[in-house]
């Protein structure tokens, strides 16, 4: 795994054992840290995702409107 500040979905998912589909469903019901955009790119602080797991992943956010699936 890379070392990156900021991570992409498939890093994400990787990291948490789970599918894409599933990141993009803990990010709209607002369950994770929220990601930065990028272009048309949606990037996740590295940082942030590690504290967010070792705090017991608690619910971060209000959730977001949906916009889609995996992009």
């Amino acid at each position: 795994m890379s070392k990156a500040r900021l991570i992409g979905i498939t890093e994400l998912a990787e990291l948490l054992g789970v599918s894409g589909r599933q990141v993009y469903r803990l990010m709209n019901d607002g369950l994770m840290p929220p990601p930065v955009r990028l272009g048309g790119s949606l990037r996740w602080d590295r940082l942030a995702v590690d504290q967010w797991i070792q705090s017991g992943c608690p619910k971060t956010s209000s959730p977001q409107a949906s916009k889609g699936g995996d992009q």
